[in-house]
């Protein structure tokens, strides 16, 4: 988006020139001021004369990059990349990787972020997701709940963003179409500043934007707005200003405030800046929980975990705040956390770009009184490739508010969200190991939601299990009884049937197993009367149990061949004995060590179906004509 999210950075400069100092110092002094714009244009006018450093390819990526231009910004992350691929900075990569998904690049996008993944702490939220959910970039996008979006009627050709709640009205910040003052604009941007304007609309023509209150419009911003139930307060943000003055840190940045007013009759009082603002740090984005009793906001103030984190601080009975308290890394991450609301069901919605998601800034939601709060991605059509903030809902009537510049432009969007009873969906289950061999009548243990309770289901002679489970879900497949032990974990699509593949580690078969029934092999195949094998008849079984033998290398096993009960006692101990001999030297052939094999001629003497001649039918004689592979050394 071309308007600023956070801490504005009001770097105030002539429109008729830039200085003539060196332009990379200027640059990197635009830069590190967060004069994004003007660092753009400086940059660029050196790298026509220079060859530019890794250093100037990162500043130059993030400058566009801070202004919502990921197309630009993937450019220069690339050369940056390229030239300083050994010692890269780990949240550049992640912001590269997110301009990556944004223009849809993923499989590239995820090089960088296996990168990322491999360079980051291993505490890092998004590398434990990255290592958990291998799917997660296949089904970021999916819509956690249903909604119809489209285009307020009330949106203009200019920038607007930040709806509030006004009764059946609604405040807004829009950008203003003339600069406020000739020779000011916003430096990071280049464009002019917001004004909180107001709009019914319900109004069947086109609705009509005005100022809200002209005395809140400052020469600076103006933006999210938050009024108490009784319409009688508001709380806003505006660039630090006291006593009609713009007040700049030692840097010369304004920062952002929240200001407060409130209402008797149809007067509102001059805004006053609420005690937590701070000249050094911004304050910003103010929203209330449902019983008033917390005012949430977001500040870059020292001791958070990013650019930009979510706090709140506690409204007292007598109108002050408590001490400022930060949500934690479960909510704020390394990068920009932004534009809270708490619905009437305490359900905090709020924007990242911090977070895995689909490019730029996307919504998130998560139950504040919940003991562990895990942001949900809410997926399209309310998150897009761009940016997508400021979400309010009333879920009286399911239905809200958000801005997004997925079409080019900072546009303000209405939808509805449809009540619907979801529908458990099937899963499948592919179960192999790592030598791809089917794992037939396994039973596995399941975590649903990070739930207490554990799923128990077996997979059938083909491998595999199904599994009923809601939308969006997900489900952990546990390693033995401990919940800790995860060796894979999924989300789960709203789609009908979904087929997934879970690869698992056996260990080491026990002593005195049989590896054809472990395994769920097929019988080795004889002619009939002969000790020759029936290569037409040799599945591919074998050729898994010779796979098992190769990965466990230290395995050794005992060969015993049995016959059925025709012919004399003798000539089958014979027979049954050439016959475990013959699967040696196949096995043997196949690279199995000699020593590892041991073979035993069973003749008729250990019959699974005691019976004599005449006496026993076709399949008595199939049961008893068997092999086993008996484990006798792990």
């Amino acid at each position: 988006m071309k308007k600023i999210w956070f801490t504005y950075s009001l770097m105030i400069y002539s429109l008729i020139g830039f200085s003539q100092n060196p332009v990379f110092s200027d640059a990197v002094k635009a830069y590190e001021d967060r004069s994004y714009a003007m660092a753009i244009d400086l940059f660029k006018k050196k790298m026509k004369k220079h060859q530019p450093l890794a250093l100037e390819y990162e500043m130059l990526a993030e400058s566009y990059y801070w202004n919502s231009s990921y197309k630009e910004a993937t450019r220069w992350y690339q050369h940056w990349y390229d030239t300083k691929k050994s010692v890269p900075n780990t949240e550049s990569l992640f912001r590269f990787a997110k301009c990556l998904i944004s223009i849809g690049e993923k499989e590239r996008a995820k090089v960088v972020l296996n990168d990322f993944r491999a360079k980051t702490n291993e505490s890092d939220l998004r590398r434990k997701l990255l290592e958990e959910v291998p799917n997660w970039l296949e089904n970021i996008g999916d819509p956690y709940e249903s909604f119809s979006v489209a285009t307020a009627k009330f949106s203009t050709k200019d920038s607007e963003f930040a709806p509030a709640f006004y009764d059946s009205l609604i405040v807004f910040s829009k950008s203003s179409k003339k600069v406020k003052q000739r020779f000011v604009r916003d430096a990071w941007t280049k464009q002019g500043f917001n004004d909180l304007y107001i709009v019914d609309p319900n109004n069947d023509k086109k609705p009509r934007v005005k100022p809200f209150v002209r005395r809140f419009n400052s020469p600076l911003h103006e933006a999210t707005a938050v009024f108490t139930k009784d319409k009688k307060t508001v709380y806003f943000t505006r660039s630090s200003i006291q006593h009609g003055k713009t007040q700049k840190d030692d840097r010369g940045t304004i920062q952002l405030n929240i200001f407060k007013s409130t209402r008797k009759r149809k007067k509102w009082s001059k805004p006053k800046k609420i005690a937590l603002c701070n000249q050094y740090y911004s304050i910003a984005h103010p929203a209330l929980n449902a019983n008033e009793t917390r005012l949430y906001f977001v500040s870059d103030m020292p001791g958070g975990f990013g650019k930009s984190d979510i706090y709140y601080a506690p409204i007292n009975s007598n109108g002050k705040f408590g001490r400022a308290q930060n949500l934690g890394p479960s909510v704020n991450t390394a990068g920009r956390e932004s534009f809270p609301f708490v619905s009437s069901s305490n359900t905090l919605y709020f924007s990242s770009d911090g977070l895995l998601g689909l490019g730029g800034y996307d919504v998130y939601k998560l139950k504040l009184e919940k003991s562990s709060m895990v942001p949900i991605h809410l997926g399209s059509p309310v998150n897009s490739n761009k940016d997508d903030i400021s979400f309010i809902i009333d879920e009286g009537t399911n239905s809200g508010y958000f801005a997004s510049d997925r079409k080019g432009n900072d546009d303000i969007f209405r939808f509805e969200r449809r009540e619907e009873i979801p529908m458990p969906k099937q899963i499948e289950l592919v179960v192999l190991d790592k030598e791809h061999i089917l794992q037939k009548n396994i039973e596995l243990r399941f975590l649903i939601d990070q739930s207490k309770d554990t799923l128990v289901a077996t997979t059938n002679m083909q491998g595999r299990l199904y599994l009923e489970v809601l939308p969006f879900q997900t489900i952990s497949y546990l390693t033995n009884d401990s919940i800790k032990e995860k060796a894979a974990t999924y989300r789960v699509k709203n789609q009908k049937h979904q087929i997934w593949e879970l690869e698992i580690e056996h260990s080491k078969p026990d002593i005195g197993v049989d590896l054809l029934k472990v395994l769920h092999l097929s019988e080795v195949f004889f002619k009939t009367n002969s000790s020759y094998i029936d290569h037409s008849q040799i599945s591919a079984d074998v050729a898994r149990l010779m796979k098992v033998l190769h990965h466990y290398s230290s395995l050794k096993i005992e060969i015993r061949a049995h016959t059925d009960s025709r012919g004399s006692e003798a000539y089958n101990l014979w027979l049954s004995d050439r016959r475990a001999k013959r699967i040696k030297n196949y096995l043997v052939k196949h690279g199995i060590a000699p020593d590892r094999l041991h073979t035993k001629g069973m003749g008729e003497s250990n019959m699974l179906v005691p019976c004599q001649g005449k006496k026993c039918k076709a399949e008595d004689h199939r049961t008893n004509r068997r092999t086993e592979f008996i484990v006798i050394s792990n």
